[in-house]
């Protein structure tokens, strides 16, 4: 079974972890278009209030804890155009403006 999740902040990979977690041998794919993974957004308004504020303190876990721990194909820098839901494909672009595989 295949389980595409579409944005990586900290909704996102929580999902995906659950799934991994559920059923170990589900490919599990992530598309992110940032590089930034399993961030809190809630967050971010303190940031921009307090400059001092580092970012790192809304990173919840970095993506190679994801990718070489959980086993999660985690595409940073992929941006999703459409979705096929009958056909079950991804449209999109890479930051390198490369079609999604």
């Amino acid at each position: 079974m295949k389980f595409l999740v579409i944005g990586g902040d900290a909704a996102g990979m929580s999902a995906a972890s659950r799934a991994k977690r559920r059923n170990p041998d589900v490919e599990v794919t992530v598309l992110e278009k940032t590089r930034d993974v399993s961030y809190s957004a809630c967050g971010m308004p303190y940031n921009i209030a307090d400059r001092t504020r580092p970012i790192e303190d809304l990173v919840v876990r970095r993506a190679e804890v994801f990718r070489e721990k959980q086993g999660i194909h985690l595409l940073t820098g992929h941006r999703v155009e459409s979705i096929d839901i009958e056909g079950k494909t991804v449209n999109g672009i890479s930051d390198q403006e490369k079609p999604l595989p």
